[in-house]
């Protein structure tokens, strides 16, 4: 089982391989195939098996870009998929959900966030890869 925190979701969904550093982006592709194999997902707030290898988490904890900005991103993904913290989940469960979500939800979990304004995420890339299962990366 991993512990996954609410935007995190939303992240894997767009996540394309590039980003961070060669160690990030290796943990996550590791979590996602490992979810995407059927491990099962504790859903969190706060740190989580992501935020383990990121290296804006700080020291002492939290997150060097905002803790409470990411925390803010959790609550708004859970409402926008309805699901809860504390809730057991799979990756099958989520990929049904994220299909439910409208440009108007992506905007309420990933406005301002420093990646979508870098024009790596988009609603044009959420379509796309909302509807594949198994992600696969560039």
């Amino acid at each position: 089982m991993k512990k996954i925190r609410g935007h995190h979701l939303f992240c894997m969904t767009l996540f394309s391989g590039h980003g961070y550093d060669a160690a990030f982006t290796n943990a996550m592709k590791n979590t996602i195939f490992s979810l995407q194999g059927g491990e099962s997902i504790l859903l969190c707030s706060g740190e989580d098996e992501i935020c383990q290898s990121c290296p804006n988490q700080r020291q002492e904890g939290g997150c060097a870009l905002g803790t409470e900005d990411v925390l803010q991103r959790d609550e708004a993904a859970f409402a926008e998929l309805q699901l809860q913290e504390g809730e057991l989940s799979g990756w099958m469960e989520i990929s049904e959900r994220r299909l439910l979500i409208t440009k108007d939800a992506l905007e309420h979990v990933c406005g301002g966030c420093c990646w979508k304004e870098q024009g790596i995420c988009s609603w044009e890339l959420w379509q796309k890869r909302a509807e594949n299962r198994n992600l696969e990366f560039q």
